[in-house]
């Protein structure tokens, strides 16, 4: 009875989970720095520890799922990628504003790919709509935004990916990483 009891309550404790890749944090600095500069009056900003680039939403798993997916991860190898953030952009149903690259490296598409196919390993359906290499900068901006006044040009070596829980607190999410790989 134990055993059953210690299962059913592993399947109930759900949390919400996604894997991506998180810039370093004098990127990260110099991403918000940036933001400040072009975009000062933009509501709901992202915070300086919340950039990321999603690769695989994953949603809510169970402490089962969560553990299958870490063996999974294990073995998943990641090559290193460059990314050129070059533009800005909005997203009209969510009223995110965005930035991103204009030139998708080589590999990112691959790297989705095998994000995908680790969580349906783990019993995990994801949703497999066209993955954008983007860091959200903020959310439920209501209309789009001006062109910025200072191109961005960053520089993002990305050579790790992480996957990360979700709580939603009344001050926006907090992340949690869980694990690296």
């Amino acid at each position: 009875m134990y055993a059953s009891l210690l299962l059913l309550l592993n399947q109930t404790i759900r949390m919400r989970t996604f894997l991506a890749l998180l810039p370093d944090p004098d990127l990260a600095l110099a991403i918000d720095a940036w933001a400040t500069r072009t975009y000062p009056v933009v509501p709901r900003r992202v915070a300086i520890q919340n950039l990321h680039m999603t690769m695989c939403f994953l949603g809510d798993i169970n402490s089962q799922q969560h553990q299958s997916l870490e063996r999974q991860l294990g073995s998943l190898v990641v090559e290193p990628m460059e990314f050129s953030l070059n533009s800005v952009g909005f997203f009209p149903v969510s009223g995110a504003l965005w930035l991103g690259c204009e030139s998708i490296p080589d590999g990112f598409s691959q790297l989705v790919g095998k994000c995908r196919r680790v969580a349906n390993k783990a019993g995990i359906r994801v949703e497999k709509r066209e993955a954008m290499p983007h860091f959200t900068l903020a959310r439920r901006v209501g209309e789009p935004v001006s062109s910025p006044l200072e191109a961005p040009e960053f520089v993002f070596l990305a050579n790790e990916l992480s996957l990360l829980s979700s709580r939603l607190t009344p001050d926006g999410p907090v992340y949690e990483t869980l694990m690296s790989c």
